[in-house]
């Protein structure tokens, strides 16, 4: 606040909001494995309520605005998960680049290194499929930002999200809550109101017992 004025200054403010952010970020770097921990599952947490968000209201009638809404919880929660993902693999090297220029760590990077990243562990068609559902939900955000008069879901997209979420989380180990993990096994196990055509299997759907075993495994360790 300017000492000759009896009033706060927005642009005081984002001023101290940027320099205290960078100082936190140096910090981080340089987290202990027990901070890392920390920092992680409570950024898991605010994951796991995205999804706990954008999914318990599909069992009934939702409205337009309702269901978009929702697909836009998703969305942050899913570019939230790839960045811990990141973290997850080199806490070190991800906040050093991110220091470096963060403005480049948007959705379209994070979903080009976690995908270099498992394209080794996944058939040909598994790793298409992931790319193919990280598009999805790009074009559903942006959708969504921009208004587009469509709306942004489609019925046939719904599971495979849902795998895309189990697959990362598994295969990164992240810690999503017990609530989380039953919304979308509930999802899955229990399809609401869909019909039509759906996306071949790639192998994922048949490894959801699996998903779900190592990731409640994994969250016991909270």
């Amino acid at each position: 606040m300017n000492e000759d004025s009896p009033f706060l200054s927005l642009k005081e403010i984002n001023k101290e909001i940027s320099d205290f952010y960078e100082r936190d970020v140096d910090d981080i770097i340089r987290f202990k494995d027990i901070q890392r921990e920390s920092f992680l599952k409570i950024h898991a947490d605010i994951v796991s309520t995205h999804i706990i968000k954008a999914l318990q209201p599909i069992e009934r009638n939702i409205s337009f605005p309702e269901m978009n809404t929702n697909i836009a919880i998703l969305c942050i929660g899913v570019e939230k998960l790839l960045a811990l993902c990141l973290m997850q693999k080199d806490w070190i090297g991800f906040w050093t680049e991110y220091q470096k220029n963060k403005r480049k760590i948007a959705f379209s990077f994070l979903k080009k290194r976690v995908l270099s990243d498992v394209k080794e562990e996944y058939s040909e068609e598994q790793y298409e499929r992931l790319s193919d559902i990280l598009d999805h939900f790009f074009l559903q955000r942006n959708n969504f930002i921009h208004s587009n008069p469509r709306g942004t879901t489609h019925y046939v997209t719904e599971d495979t999200q849902i795998i895309l979420i189990l697959v990362l989380a598994h295969h990164y180990k992240i810690p999503l809550t017990k609530k989380a993990i039953s919304e979308m096994f509930k999802i899955l196990e229990h399809p609401f109101g869909r019909s039509g055509l759906q996306l071949r299997d790639v192998g994922f759907f048949e490894q959801r017992d699996l998903f779900r075993e190592e990731l409640e495994a994994i969250g016991e360790k909270r």
